[in-house]
């Protein structure tokens, strides 16, 4: 049948830990879902929610931060942005959405969801921009928790095979182990 149809969210933490927990994510939730239906009583939400690290998060795991090439340059924002190579970060966010979900469902307009739009980084657009620097912009990750998942991407991808991927990117006497993320200036 045809009915409304409103976009609600805000943003969470993914480690409940920060100034914004999941209890009052989802009491500004209510709020806005309760607001549209007494306007549309026969409205049905998307569900916005946007993730990011908190300073405990940043202070317990430094090395699943995002890190600009040049370190000395300092964080444009007062929490450095996570990097999408952490895998703390990342069971974080799963642990975070699996229970988002549930509360969302089991909320008296559970049956009303049609859908969620999920968001990371400074303003939810899944993009770099959370890790930018102080005095210019940075779309690349230099970070230990980066390096790591690179690594194991170059493992995959060319099935360990050191000779392949010296063919591939004309090299010689590769090491997947001490493998870096390539600068800006390496990139073609």
């Amino acid at each position: 049948g045809n009915f409304s149809l409103f976009v609600v969210g805000d943003h969470v933490n993914a480690d409940d830990t920060g100034p914004e927990s999941l209890e009052e994510f989802l009491a500004r939730i209510d709020f806005q879902v309760r607001f549209v239906l007494s306007v549309r009583p026969d409205a049905r939400f998307l569900v916005w929610y946007q993730q990011y690290p908190t300073l405990a998060f940043s202070k317990a795991y430094p090395d699943e931060l995002g890190q600009v090439e040049d370190t000395d340059q300092g964080w444009a924002h007062k929490i450095p942005g996570y990097s999408y190579g952490s895998e703390i970060w990342s069971r974080q966010c799963e642990r975070s959405i699996r229970k988002f979900f549930k509360e969302c469902f089991a909320r008296p307009y559970g049956d009303r969801i049609v859908g969620f739009m999920p968001g990371f980084g400074n303003y939810g657009e899944n993009n770099y921009g959370h890790i930018d620097g102080k005095y210019y912009l940075s779309p690349h990750d230099f970070s230990p928790a980066m390096s790591n998942f690179f690594r194991k991407w170059l493992l995959r991808e060319y099935g360990g095979d050191v000779a392949a991927f010296d063919a591939a990117w004309g090299r010689t006497g590769f090491d997947f182990a001490h493998a870096q993320v390539p600068a800006m200036l390496q990139r073609s």
